[in-house]
């Protein structure tokens, strides 16, 4: 692999996005806000900027309607704020409730939202942060929103879209260098305990939990009614990396500014994966706009790891129908 990333290539010019609903998480800065602004020069008729902080996110949305580019192409766009904060589950349960009652169709979610801290901290719900946040809350996310995804792909007869922010970084796991002790140890219970907490590889360890839960939901939802994948952005001038330590940052900051890709062009991935691509993606990981199994983790390709990913997928699932019985309805159940 080469110092420079390959070239991202443009949105092709016919995508339209003209009547489509998009949701995108963690839309308030970097890559959610980059991509927010080109699903709406894509012609997105109504799109939610789910944030954290409300005050942030309505100024994000007057930067958006105020965009040259979208008063140009998309000058009667709805754009809307709605608050989310992944640190908590009944925020989760809170926002997609809203979001159910709220709109009658829903065809594209971005779920983008994430962090990249260096300490151990607990969340709201009792999860360990990256671990929830990462996660664990994205995966409820997802879970709470698939049946009107679903509903709208049979209404219209046309295949929605859940697509799902991942990274190469995924290699990098701590399983590497502290494996599970036993293959009845549980992986959430692993993840969550301090005492196995590595600070530079956490964030690695939530985008292999996202790889392995995507390509296990994928098995579960036919590609016709939803396309469900995830990707890879690659090295990208934004604010993720805020929470590293201090001597690190001139160093990282020096490599992203030779190496890294600017906002707009990270964030043409994440509409490729979004709007673009085609069922071909459906439980797929993209890199570069393109189908890239040999990007994920090592430790996929063997036997344990398959065992892993669907010990992770039922533990997850376990653990989410405790948050909202309804998911057990779903019948995601091996």
């Amino acid at each position: 692999m080469g110092f420079r990333q390959a070239p991202v290539p443009l949105t092709p010019p016919k995508t339209n996005l003209a009547g489509k609903t998009v949701i995108v998480t963690g839309a308030n800065s970097g890559l959610g806000l980059e991509a927010s602004r080109q699903f709406l020069v894509l012609g997105a008729s109504r799109l939610i900027l789910a944030v954290r902080t409300i005050s942030k996110g309505e100024a994000v949305r007057q930067e958006l309607l105020d965009d040259s580019l979208v008063k140009k192409n998309n000058p009667n766009a709805e754009v809307k704020v709605m608050p989310l904060d992944l640190s908590d589950y009944k925020s989760v349960i809170a926002f997609a409730a809203d979001v159910k009652k709220e709109l009658g169709l829903l065809h594209i979610v971005l779920l983008n939202a994430g962090l990249n801290i260096m300490n151990w901290q607990k969340s709201a719900s009792g999860h360990e942060l990256t671990l929830q946040v990462n996660y664990l809350s994205n995966a409820l996310l997802a879970l709470e929103l698939l049946p009107l995804l679903e509903q709208t792909a049979v209404d219209e007869k046309t295949s929605t879209r859940l697509s799902w922010v991942g990274s190469q970084a995924q290699v990098f796991s701590s399983l590497n260098k502290t494996p599970l002790e036993s293959e009845d140890e549980s992986i959430l219970r692993h993840f969550d305990d301090k005492a196995k907490f590595r600070s530079f590889y956490r964030y690695a360890d939530s985008k292999l939990l996202v790889s392995m839960f995507v390509q296990e939901l994928a098995k579960h939802i036919p590609q016709d009614k939803v396309v469900i994948n995830h990707m890879c952005p690659g090295m990208v001038r934004t604010n993720i990396d805020a929470g590293i330590p201090s001597y690190l940052k001139p160093i990282v900051g020096l490599v992203k500014k030779l190496r890294g890709r600017t906002a707009e062009e990270g964030a043409r991935i994440l509409v490729y994966a979004a709007a673009v691509a085609g069922p071909d993606t459906h439980g797929a990981f993209i890199v570069d706009n393109q189908i890239a199994p040999h990007k994920i983790a090592p430790i996929m390709q063997t036997e344990s790891g398959k065992q892993m990913q669907q010990k992770l997928w039922d533990e997850t699932l376990a653990e989410l129908i405790k948050v909202d019985k309804a998911i057990g309805d779903l019948q995601l159940q091996s």
